[in-house]
């Protein structure tokens, strides 16, 4: 069982509006990453959300959405939401709301990882940089839900360095995160490129 955990409940300070309602590629860009976790191999999907509108868009696609009331507390409490109220003996792929370029075949590979074994965090390297979305095995759940503040998981990563399997990709910006204006031109130019390519 493997539930995918979208952590949609960000300030957006640096965008100074709601980014993940922004339109990309005639979509908002909470959509593309909705749809390529739809598009893949995922067995559940949890969405935690700040904003309304967000929840609403998950709602219409049939997407179970929750809503973080201590979103300003850090991603910690996002992640502690959707690994809740996963099913109980899932593991936990966790996507970024404001990473539309995460497509399906990205997700499954990272899952096709973890199947050869199901014990080892699966944690996905760009051109050679650590990136998103990582997959955490069920064994993790506790230490998950004892997580705080806004760095995430990397405790764990670091505790467990051992334990993590690497899955590499070359182009650098499938793990675009759009944070500011800057990311979200950077964002439509590559679009623009991967849609026009022979």
């Amino acid at each position: 069982m493997l539930t995918g955990i979208i952590l949609a409940a960000g300030s957006s300070e640096r965008m100074g509006k709601e980014k993940l309602t922004m339109e990309l590629n005639g979509m908002t860009v909470i959509e593309m990453v909705l749809n390529n976790a739809i598009s893949s191999n995922l067995d559940e999907i949890i969405l935690v959300y700040k904003d309304p509108n967000i929840g609403l868009l998950a709602n219409k696609k049939k997407i179970k959405a929750i809503y973080n009331k201590n979103a300003s507390n850090g991603q910690s409490e996002s992640i502690k939401i959707g690994v809740a109220n996963a099913k109980e003996e899932s593991n936990y792929l966790f996507l970024l709301g404001d990473q539309p370029f995460i497509f399906s075949e990205i997700i499954n590979r990272i899952i096709n990882n973890f199947n050869k074994d199901k014990d080892k965090i699966i944690i996905p390297y760009y051109a050679g940089v650590r990136g998103n979305p990582v997959l955490l095995p069920n064994k993790f759940k506790k230490e998950l839900l004892s997580l705080s503040g806004d760095e995430g998981a990397r405790n764990i990563f670091r505790k467990y360095n051992s334990e993590i399997r690497i899955e590499a990709f070359e182009n650098h910006m499938y793990n675009l995160d759009i944070d500011n204006i800057k990311d979200y031109e950077l964002a439509k130019s590559f679009l623009y490129s991967f849609n026009n390519a022979d």
